[in-house]
Parts: C-alpha cells; structure tokens; sequence
C-alpha cells in the first residue's frame, strides 16, 4: 500500500500543471474582480484590496458571475454591499444568491437577478462578494459594478467560460484528492 501511494505522489508531483490548482483556490473571473492575488484570498472583505477598483456595467436583472473553483468541493456564500466604498465584512449585509455548496473542480456560472432587492437601483454602485471554504479557510474575491436596467448580459459578453482551468488542472486535482483518501 505504501509502495502504491509512493507512485501516486510522484505521478501527482512531477505533473506540469500542478502549480496552478495547487496555489489557487478559485477564482472569480466575470465580472472582473478587484484584482486576483492567491495570497491574499484570506483577507477580508475583498481578498486584500479594500480599495474601490473600475465599476463594471452589471444588469440589474439577467447578469451573469463566472468563477473556477480548484477544491474538489466549496461552501459558497453571495454577499452584496451597496455602499461607496466597502471596508468590512458588515457593509456586505445582503444576499445576492443563496449560501450554497458546489463540487467538483471546473468553472461555475450563476444567473444573478438583483431585482428583488430594494437598492438594486439602476445608476447605483455596488459590490459582489464571493466567500469559497474549500476546507482549508475562508476566501475573498469582489468585483464592483455599477447597476444598469437596459443591460442583459452582464456588463461582458456571455461567453463561455470553458477555458479558466489550466490544462490538466482537473486532472491533478482529482489525484490529489484520491491521494489524501489514500493516506
């Protein structure tokens, strides 16, 4: 048995591709996020960037968020914050999707419709935040937007998201977690 987990890790270490599952852990990728640095994930509110970036259009009802999730499965919470300039987690009071659980590794998509909310206003500036526990901690990424009621798309084409994982990403992340089942 040991000889056998021995030739899992070595399979799994010398893969090219292992770097980049390995050091993320997801990855918001539209609309745009603040900025994507694997190491300040941790931070709160916004994966270290507590500083409003350029707002992206965003429709008030019919947008779109994409991200790539590298844990084979993630508690996922959908925060919203309408104020200028968001700091702390307490500015990101409302819901924008229900709390939910997603797995396996690959990329995500949610329909995002803003409207039943009373400030979801269009002209009015906003800031989406996504929290990922993939087990290992709580995770932050932000993208702000600016509400538009004549927009379906979400501020971006909606295009697929087919490519975000690294070329054979997948792969090692699936021997990576039947290598933890094993030891």
């Amino acid at each position: 048995m040991l000889l056998h987990a021995r030739r899992v890790v070595d399979a799994v270490a010398g893969h090219r591709n292992l770097a980049a599952p390995a050091a993320a852990h997801f990855k918001l990728v539209s609309p745009p996020p603040r900025i994507y640095d694997d190491l300040l994930e941790l931070d709160a509110p916004c994966g270290g960037v507590n500083t409003t970036m350029a707002r992206t259009p965003f429709p008030i009802k019919g947008g779109k968020v994409a991200f790539a999730a590298y844990h084979p499965s993630a508690a996922m919470v959908f925060n919203i914050a309408f104020t200028q300039q968001p700091i702390a987690q307490a500015d990101f009071a409302a819901k924008w999707y229900p709390d939910t659980t997603i797995g396996p590794v690959g990329n995500y998509n949610y329909d995002v419709d803003l409207s039943n909310l009373p400030q979801a206003k269009d002209g009015v500036n906003a800031t989406l935040q996504l929290m990922y526990n993939g087990g290992d901690g709580m995770l932050y990424q932000c993208t702000d937007i600016v509400l538009s009621s004549s927009l379906s798309t979400g501020g971006t084409k909606n295009a697929a998201v087919a490519a975000m994982l690294p070329a054979g990403a997948a792969a090692a992340a699936a021997a990576l977690s039947a290598l933890a089942l094993i030891l």
